[in-house]
């Protein structure tokens, strides 16, 4: 991927829109329980809903996250520049929600569970691998058959900000194994050694940092999902208590994060108070439960599209951030189809050969 360098005249526009907008548009429907309303304590929970509007705004984070790494003049924007890791957090946090209330709810639902999971996620990451290495062609790059194929696997990333991808598959992998052949404390375990060893070896071979600081996140998910109607039961007879607690630790871990151990901590601590505030704080905007159904399609064609918009225009005025966030949900339904069509065939053919 050619690298960019946003040059503004000013970012009044962007910043506008980043700390105006996109705040009042996200909470502007949201509701807030009463606790004394509740008839069920199993009610005072993440829903799918909420769950979908939190990857709706966190991806937004993320985009934002790799902008301010690349705009000049960056002013308050580089307050986002340390943040991707938390926004990472609380996606691997939902996946391992995600994962442990499906198990729960149905005990066969490992049975082809990666086949699933991996046509859905590594399917559409090979297309855009595809479609980037045919757009550079185009624009003049030169690239070798080795390079090719490394790229469409990809045994190497043609586009280094999509690395969660590869790092999500294999926590996928990892809550198989651990959970395939049996839900009980022994899996937990488990799980947790699984990405303990995958820390350790990212550290290990010097794989950038990025791609391990946020990893306690999936597990610390897959426990609460486990217990999550003890922890919900305590949570809910204590909310401001745990809620005051666990902001009080992630800003004190942030002192803390020149150390590795502070990345991980804040990170965990951070997914914790995000997960707390919703379980009250409930958002009901159509735009973010949108945004989130098609946030992986967002993530895997922001740097594409954010090049292919620099091509097309001067990008001198932070107003064409907004425009290329339009653009880019705008692409992520119509790639979010297109992913659906390829799906329903490769499932089509996997059924015809069983047959």
């Amino acid at each position: 991927m050619p690298s960019i360098s946003l040059s503004f005249d000013n970012n009044y526009g962007v910043l506008f829109f980043i700390f105006l907008v996109i705040p009042l548009l996200f909470f502007y429907k949201t509701s807030i329980i009463n606790f004394t309303t509740i008839k069920n304590k199993n009610d005072f929970s993440l829903s799918k809903n909420t769950n979908d509007q939190l990857k709706g705004i966190f991806i937004i984070v993320v985009i934002i996250h790799h902008i301010s790494q690349r705009i000049d003049p960056l002013g308050i924007l580089a307050l986002f520049q340390t943040v991707g890791y938390l926004a990472i957090g609380v996606f691997f946090f939902i996946s391992g929600v995600g994962l442990t209330k499906s198990l729960k709810r149905n005990n066969e639902y490992l049975n082809g569970f990666l086949h699933k999971k991996i046509a859905r996620i590594y399917l559409p990451f090979i297309i855009i691998n595809i479609l980037t290495i045919i757009v550079l062609y185009l624009n003049g790059t030169t690239f070798t058959y080795d390079a090719i194929i490394k790229y469409i696997i990809p045994i190497k990333l043609i586009d280094n900000t999509l690395w969660f991808i590869m790092t999500i598959l294999i926590f996928y992998f990892f809550f198989y194994l651990s959970f395939k052949k049996t839900y009980s404390l022994r899996s937990l375990f488990i799980v947790t050694i699984l990405t303990l060893l995958y820390i350790f070896i990212c550290i290990y071979f010097d794989i950038g940092k990025w791609t391990y600081i946020s990893s306690l996140c999936f597990p610390v998910g897959i426990y609460y999902a486990f217990f999550e109607e003890k922890i919900n039961s305590i949570i809910y007879n204590h909310f401001s208590f745990f809620l005051v607690l666990s902001l009080f630790i992630f800003l004190a871990t942030l002192i803390l994060r020149k150390a590795n151990i502070g990345l991980f901590l804040s990170s965990v601590f951070f997914a914790i108070f995000i997960f707390i505030f919703f379980l009250k704080v409930k958002p009901h905007t159509l735009v973010f439960s949108l945004i989130g159904k098609v946030s992986l399609e967002m993530y895997l064609l922001h740097m594409k599209v954010l090049v292919l918009f620099s091509f097309l225009t001067q990008l001198d005025s932070g107003l064409w951030i907004i425009s290329y966030l339009f653009i880019l949900i705008i692409s992520a339904l119509l790639f979010n189809k297109l992913n659906q069509l390829a799906y329903a065939k490769l499932a089509q053919l996997l059924r015809q050969r069983t047959i």
